[in-house]
């Protein structure tokens, strides 16, 4: 039980810094201005809501490849999000509002997929561990 507590606090934390160096990273890059503080809310809720899910997903199916399964999910649904987001970016906008809306949207969906990457990673290889341990 505390091994797992541990393994979500570490995925908790390493996703959070994940995530927020991508963030930084971008906004930096393309030399944001206030518009991306929003997505610096967001991180806190995507790890949040990553962590719920993932964490429930290897609670309840106790397999690594539910947690898998949880994790494409995931990925599957921000990539929805990105596309449905580009796509009202063109409707509002045209193409003239890409340059500056495409780099703000990366914002919201390249830290949310390094956050499911993170804690994927963190907690398949818990799940891993204990499996085999449970092989023993």
């Amino acid at each position: 039980m505390a091994r797992s507590f541990l393994s979500l606090v570490l995925a908790l934390v390493a996703s959070f810094a994940a995530g927020g160096l991508v963030v930084q990273l971008i906004a930096q890059a393309v030399r944001g201005d206030e518009v991306y503080i929003v997505a610096f809310f967001w991180l806190p809720v995507a790890v949040a809501l990553c962590l719920i899910v993932l964490g429930l997903a290897g609670a309840i199916s106790g397999t690594v490849g539910g947690i898998d399964r949880a994790a494409l999910a995931l990925a599957g649904l921000a990539a929805a999000v990105s596309i449905a987001l580009f796509v009202w970016s063109l409707a509002s906008g045209g193409t003239a509002s890409l340059p500056r809306e495409a780099p703000l949207i990366a914002a919201f969906v390249a830290p949310t997929w390094m956050v499911i990457l993170t804690q994927w990673w963190f907690l398949r290889r818990h799940r891993a561990r204990v499996a085999a341990e449970g092989a023993r």
